[in-house]
């Protein structure tokens, strides 16, 4: 039984992380789509082993995005208040 639950901690940490180049391929591509295109891959989103880092990649950029737009909107009104 023991050696069962390592094998399942070793699954599982590889769920978590990236490990591989592929891994780290497909979160980067997340990333990268939601920065610049605004969108998902769909065809990256049906690969088996590696859709989980897609759209951990993806929801990352899209958190970097909604940061971005909220630093924007801070200066906007900061410029403008300091017109009236």
């Amino acid at each position: 039984m023991i050696g069962g639950m390592r094998m399942i901690k070793k699954i599982l940490s590889q769920w978590t992380e990236p490990t591989s180049t592929k891994q780290y391929q497909f979160y980067r591509d997340g990333i990268t789509d939601a920065l610049l295109h605004g969108r998902r891959d769909e065809k990256k989103l049906n690969e088996f082993l590696f859709s989980h880092f897609y759209k951990r990649g993806y929801d990352f950029g899209m958190w970097l995005w909604n940061e971005q737009e909220d630093d924007n909107d801070e200066k906007d009104i900061k410029d403008y208040g300091d017109r009236i």
